[in-house]
């Protein structure tokens, strides 16, 4: 038995009896609840006669008891199992010393808890007790000797039972105030929804970005297109006027070819030409000659008229006139000569241009040449360019289309973040609203009165400190609007009247204890100073105070789980 106790129940290390060990006024209720049915005291020889009589008829009242867990088990019922809790439960109802009964009620409600009965079968387990006593005691007694004893176990079963009801209740109300407190606090943790929106809302930023440089991009492949397109036209028509200027200069080429044996008729036309005026000079020295010869003739005709006297005066002018006639033959043959010379001079250099002009055709037929080969290459050239800027065209019109894609995909991109940060914001409102519902029933479960140990105590401390987070959290998100007179100071809170009080005098010499007074009070101040700076519109001195609050309250935590870690180490 001492073996299944040791690992069955001590090893479960109950927090319930933590928490009952430390309940300071349970002692109190105890004594009321006795006074209540007239049990003052108890008896230790009665009490000692209890526990004779329990062990004497253990095994009857095991064996009903017994009986009474199998109808309530029904299918998977083990008689072993069951046997050594009855068991186990007798034995801690087998006490003498008063302080020590009182002990053994926590183990009995633990053991209630561990075997998962509800407390009614403890009332019918005592019944069961009293009547099997009651039996033997009449069998064996008379009854006006056993009344008085009966009487007393009747009281001390009723006061286990009301022991047993006010524990079980307690635990059953601190479980479910705990519970609602850790969901409370946790659920006040849920802090990443103001992050959440605030990412949502870069998102939402970026995508309009992002959708204006797309569109850009839109406008600059369209405007490359149509630049493209329009290259592609001017390069085809360049090409057409290229092709077009070979055709002409092929033709020039062809009609410069011609000239040039034009030329080179012209320079043997010139040539002979310059050979026939040699020939006139030789012509008009004979008639200079002939001119001399009658100029002589004239002179010698003019000297023999001369010497016939009368009769040769017609002859002497007759010789006259043939001289004149022949000084003026000799001045036009000069001036012929002269006319001739320069005629030649100008045939010499008509024929030099002629030379030069020809060398001159001669070269531009050849840069012709040069010119439509490298015309050619640029035809080519263009040809290869038309082509790319084709290519470049079609390229952006797929581009174009591909960016049109992307911007059909961005908007729904962008929809899809709008809705999401429509879901954030309504996914932080249920959020607060199932903390604010969760509070309520906390506080509605604190109107009950159960009383709680300082871990308890310390536990929803923790709750209510986090809560002004929260509150402050979800009053920059607009989900509450937080009063600056509903913000109590760190004397008023549940926190501050317990740090404050005689209670707590006995962690006073702890540093953790003396480390708490200013964080806390700076966390009251700073919660009211962040819902002053959002009621003033003054939205980023609030997020520094609720930054600065978050420091303060976790720092408060963290000192109040060492202060609860002390307690239980005690």
């Amino acid at each position: 038995m001492g073996w299944f106790w040791k690992h069955k129940v001590q090893g479960v290390q109950s927090k319930f009896i933590s928490e009952i060990n430390h309940i300071e006024d349970l002692e109190s209720k105890v004594r009321e609840k006795m006074r209540y049915i007239g049990f003052e005291e108890l008896n230790p020889e009665l009490q000692a006669e209890f526990c004779q009589l329990i062990q004497k008829h253990q095994s009857i009242i095991e064996q009903r008891l017994l009986e009474k867990v199998k109808e309530i088990v029904g299918e998977g019922f083990q008689t072993s199992t069951w046997q050594q809790y009855i068991s186990l439960f007798l034995n801690e109802l087998m006490v003498e010393n008063g302080q020590y009964f009182r002990k053994k009620q926590w183990k009995i409600v633990e053991l209630l808890l561990e075997t998962k009965l509800q407390p009614d079968w403890l009332i019918g387990a005592t019944e069961t007790i009293i009547d099997t006593i009651q039996e033997q005691l009449l069998s064996e007694s008379d009854w006006r000797m056993v009344a008085p004893k009966l009487r007393y176990f009747q009281k001390l079963m009723m006061l286990c039972q009301m022991v047993w009801v006010e524990m079980y209740t307690t635990h059953l109300v601190s479980l479910f105030s705990n519970g609602i407190s850790e969901l409370v606090f946790y659920n006040a943790q849920i802090d990443q929804v103001k992050g959440l929106l605030e990412s949502l809302d870069q998102q939402v930023q970026l995508s309009s970005g992002i959708q204006q440089m797309i569109q850009e991009i839109n406008s600059a492949v369209e405007e490359v297109a149509s630049t493209s397109n329009s290259a592609a036209d001017f390069s085809h028509q360049s090409v057409s006027e290229a092709k077009k200027g070979q055709k002409v200069i092929e033709d020039a080429l062809q009609e410069m070819a011609k000239l040039e044996d034009q030329y080179e008729k012209v320079i043997v036309a010139i040539h002979d030409f310059a050979k026939k005026i040699s020939q006139m000079e030789s012509m008009i020295q004979f008639i200079r000659d002939i001119a001399d010869q009658t100029n002589l003739l004239a002179l010698n005709a003019n000297i023999e008229a001369a010497r016939a006297g009368e009769h040769g005066l017609g002859f002497s002018v007759v010789a006259q006139e043939v001289r004149k006639l022949s000084e003026h033959s000799k001045e036009s043959v000069g001036s012929i000569s002269t006319i001739i010379q320069e005629l030649v001079s100008d045939a010499d250099s008509i024929k030099s241009w002629i030379l030069e002009t020809g060398k001159i055709v001669n070269h531009g037929v050849q840069e012709s040449t040069q010119a439509i080969q490298q015309l050619v290459q640029i035809i080519d050239t263009f040809n290869q360019i038309s082509e790319s800027m084709q290519g470049i065209a079609a390229a952006n019109q797929e581009q174009a289309a591909a960016t049109a894609q992307i911007t059909e995909q961005n908007q729904k991109i962008d929809e899809l973040i709008r809705v999401g940060k429509e879901k954030g914001i309504a996914t932080g409102e249920a959020i607060y609203h199932l903390s604010t519902m969760s509070e309520r029933l906390r506080k509605s479960i604190d109107q009950i009165g159960i009383q709680v140990n300082e871990k308890g105590l310390l536990n929803l401390a923790k709750t209510d400190h986090l809560l002004w987070k929260w509150r402050i959290y979800n009053m920059l998100l607009g989900y509450v609007q937080v009063d600056t007179d509903s913000i109590q100071s760190e004397k008023q809170c549940r926190l501050g009247k317990w740090y404050y009080s005689q209670q707590a005098s006995r962690f006073k010499n702890l540093t953790t204890y003396q480390r708490m007074e200013v964080p806390h009070r700076l966390v009251h101040q700073t919660a009211k100073e962040a819902a002053i700076a959002y009621s003033k519109g003054d939205l980023a001195l609030a997020e520094q105070k609720l930054k600065e609050l978050e420091g303060y309250s976790n720092e408060i935590i963290q000192l109040l789980d060492e202060i609860a870690q002390s307690i239980e180490e005690e």
